[in-house]
């Protein structure tokens, strides 16, 4: 588990793997995140970078680094 609240700045993610069921970004305290469906939190706040994918929000980011955004849904997150 990896959990960001207000302020936490700019990370990188080495080691995320979309695909492990236990493996989670807790973003519950990032006042920023706009959330209605999963749709939406991606075009609002995910980008491909690369090999890489950008989460950001409220000027903090997360870089996940060799994850695809195919990789990614809505049990990856914690809202």
């Amino acid at each position: 588990m990896f959990a960001f609240a207000d302020g936490f700045g700019a990370d990188k993610i080495t080691d995320f793997d979309a695909t492990d069921t236990l493996e989670k970004l807790d973003i519950s305290k990032v006042n920023a995140v706009t959330f209605t469906d999963y749709a939406g939190f991606a075009s609002d706040h995910l980008s491909t970078q690369g090999n890489d994918v950008l989460f950001a929000a409220g000027g903090d980011s997360v870089l996940l680094k060799n994850v695809l955004m195919t990789d990614l849904d809505s049990t990856d997150f914690l809202f």
